[in-house]
């Protein structure tokens, strides 16, 4: 009975490392091109912020002078670039007012004395500056493998699919059979006769143990970016205590109200007032054009009480109606159920922004070491292979 159960578990760890094999041999690739794209894509903000963001002219905040509304910069852009349809206000205590407008694919960036509306000289103010950049040749690469989005999507998701499945797998053949084998199983035990293959192995089976919780969660946060339905219906059913996902509408601006719309630049200093005046402590405060050829296209805003964060629970978020600046959803974290909230960190697990700049370099690290283990496990095929020949 005793050798019949160590034959079924013989049995069962060969089947899965046929399978960890020749999936890790299809989706290899795949998995690699993920884990670098996405490597590079984590710090792409913190990138950008170097060469924009901080150098945004510092401005003396003023307690006896009002900050001027976004239809002043409005008004201004019409001259400064016209044709270019505005893009975004971001307003920052103690900074310029940065303006964006956006058309063809190409952007342009001014920056503002938000007390006297002056424009504040730039090195690089008003040049076109391409949508295009290096981060969106990383990101569709990242999403669809530079192919067209439908087949390319379909093949990175599946890929994804395999990668949990490798995660998972890789586990259990890890696995040691007793306390001995699990201490070398740990940590490194290298000396200077230890052969590069050994050593291959280590780097496949040791990295692959320490960072696979954090692999399997960059996975698995990417299948629910990639549109993967039963993800995204598993995990709510998991977070919520076996709840279905509930069927939420659109929110989209109301164009049967657009005859009698409101003036938009004077509908969105009505609404700057409201929101600031609400939120009086505010430190960055940042409006989103709606795209001017969708007509149920919505207003969107985000508050953020901290200047030195990435990332944080206190932020709040606003949806406004593009004719009537009604708001349509305001958005707190407080006031969201627990499977609400973990969809809606989704985004910055998978980007590491979750817990601001320490996630990021564990995650960064995390997409080098998925990047290795389609290479190394590779190599051990290959020396396998050549081991049998002999």
């Amino acid at each position: 009975m005793h050798s019949a159960k160590q034959q079924g578990k013989m049995n069962f760890k060969k089947i899965t490392a046929w399978l960890h094999l020749y999936l890790g041999l299809i989706s290899g690739i795949i998995v690699c091109v993920e884990c670098i794209t996405g490597a590079c894509l984590i710090f792409e903000q913190d990138i950008k912020a170097f060469y924009y963001t901080e150098s945004i002219p510092k401005i003396p905040e003023r307690k006896d002078t009002e900050i001027l509304k976004p239809s002043v910069f409005s008004a201004k852009m019409k001259s400064l670039a016209p044709g270019y349809p505005m893009h975004e206000i971001a307003y920052s205590k103690g900074k310029a007012v940065v303006v964006e407008v956006e058309k063809d694919e190409k952007e342009k960036t001014f920056y503002f004395d938000p007390y006297q509306g002056t424009l504040l000289p730039r090195g690089d103010h008003g040049q076109d500056k391409k949508v295009k950049d290096f981060f969106s040749f990383a990101l569709d690469g990242h999403v669809h493998l530079w192919l067209p989005d439908k087949v390319g999507g379909s093949i990175t998701n599946y890929g994804t699919i395999s990668f949990v499945f490798l995660l998972i797998s890789g586990i259990v053949l890890w696995w040691p059979r007793n306390k001995a084998g699990l201490h070398q199983r740990l940590s490194f035990k290298w000396k200077n006769s230890t052969r590069w293959k050994r050593k291959n192995y280590d780097l496949h089976n040791i990295l692959g143990f320490y960072f696979m919780i954090f692999l399997l969660l960059l996975a698995l946060t990417g299948l629910r970016l990639g549109g993967i339905r039963w993800v995204d219906n598993s995990l709510y059913w998991l977070t919520s205590g076996g709840e279905s996902v509930p069927i939420r509408k659109k929110i989209e601006s109301d164009t049967l109200r657009a005859a009698s719309a409101i003036a938009f630049d004077k509908g969105l200093d009505r609404f700057f007032t409201k929101i600031t005046t609400a939120n009086p402590s505010w430190r960055i405060a940042h409006f989103y054009y709606p795209n001017p050829e969708e007509k149920t296209a919505t207003l969107s805003s985000s508050i953020k009480f901290y200047q030195d964060r990435t990332y944080d629970f206190t932020d709040k978020h606003y949806t406004v109606d593009q004719y009537t600046f009604k708001i349509l959803q305001n958005l707190l974290w407080q006031d969201r159920n627990f499977p609400d909230l973990i969809r809606a960190v989704n985004w910055d697990i998978h980007m590491g922004t979750i817990f601001d700049y320490w996630s990021k370099l564990l995650f960064f690290f995390t997409s080098l070491v998925g990047a290795t283990l389609p290479v190394s496990g590779f190599l051990i095929w290959i020396g396998r292979k050549k081991k049998k020949k002999i």
